[in-house]
């Protein structure tokens, strides 16, 4: 393990105050000045030749609510671009790029972060550099070629990305998985933290899910199905750059690849039900 005072880069650090704007009220940041361009969502600031188009993540309250709700739906069921918040971003950075520039950076935060990764498929010739972007167990993707990812340990709804990422663990202290908003929200990345490996999540992850504690003897009376779906997602789908381990935990991984949460939830059914048969054979 490495430790850094630092996890962030300089230039990074400047597209988070950047984002932290955007929940907020917009302005300038350092020496970038805001363009009168977009919306409440979607921002654009400038510094000599560099510009720095920014999307904001979910926002319940805003004018965006709702659509951003329908956006996460979408990140979580099925991943994929075809987000609205896409589409906002793609007209701000078409208008960026009929002003004559080229040395642009796009930046967000959870749905912004995932919006963002995909403007960087979509215009190869742009960077794009997401904080907790949208990548849930249900969902994997992997950071572009011209992109870098920012996760931070403990948050649920960014823990399968691959690629580019630099994982971050806040100083001394396991994971929490309970409280992933947390974890989850921007102001972490002001935290002291170490960086960890995809490994180190996993095994965290994988104990966090079966240790024996009262929340989950309360999960595994009152949900079990629910209970072993989840487990099989952890142990099926390991966060990209590891391998799952599930020792001694009677999970059944399935061969095939890829499984949609419906079949993941199938297995785990089935293994409730076969368990429940061998129990009344025993009974006999």
């Amino acid at each position: 393990m490495y430790e850094y005072y630092f996890m962030v880069t300089a230039q990074d650090q400047i597209y988070i105050k950047i984002i932290k704007s955007l929940y907020s009220t917009p302005g300038n940041v350092d020496d970038y000045k805001l363009l009168e361009i977009g919306d409440d969502s979607v921002k654009a600031w400038v510094k000599e030749d560099h510009v720095i188009i920014c999307i904001r993540g979910t926002s319940i309250l805003s004018a965006r609510g709702v659509s951003n709700l329908l956006d996460d739906i979408t990140l979580a069921t099925k991943g994929g671009c075809y987000l609205a918040a896409v589409k906002t971003g793609t007209a701000v950075l078409q208008d960026i790029l009929q002003q004559g520039y080229s040395n642009i950076t796009v930046c967000g935060h959870s749905l912004g972060g995932a919006a963002a990764f995909c403007l960087g498929e979509k215009f190869p010739n742009i960077t794009c550099v997401a904080f907790n972007s949208a990548a849930p167990i249900t969902s994997p993707r992997t950071v572009p070629s011209n992109g870098k990812a920012y996760h931070i340990i403990g948050d649920l709804i960014s823990t399968h990305i691959g690629g580019n990422v630099v994982r971050l663990l806040v100083k001394h202290k396991e994971p929490n998985w309970i409280n992933t908003l947390y974890y989850h929200g921007v102001d972490r990345f002001n935290d002291s933290m170490e960086i960890e490996s995809a490994q180190y999540e996993q095994d965290s992850l994988e104990k966090f899910i079966t240790k024996q504690t009262l929340l989950t003897t309360a999960f595994k009376f009152f949900a079990n199905p629910v209970y072993r779906m989840i487990k099989n997602l952890v142990c099926t789908r390991p966060i990209p750059g590891s391998v799952a381990s599930c020792k001694g935990q009677n999970v059944v991984v399935p061969t095939i690849s890829n499984l949609t949460p419906l079949q993941v939830a199938n297995v785990s059914l089935s293994n409730l039900k076969l368990g429940r048969s061998r129990k009344r054979a025993r009974i006999k």
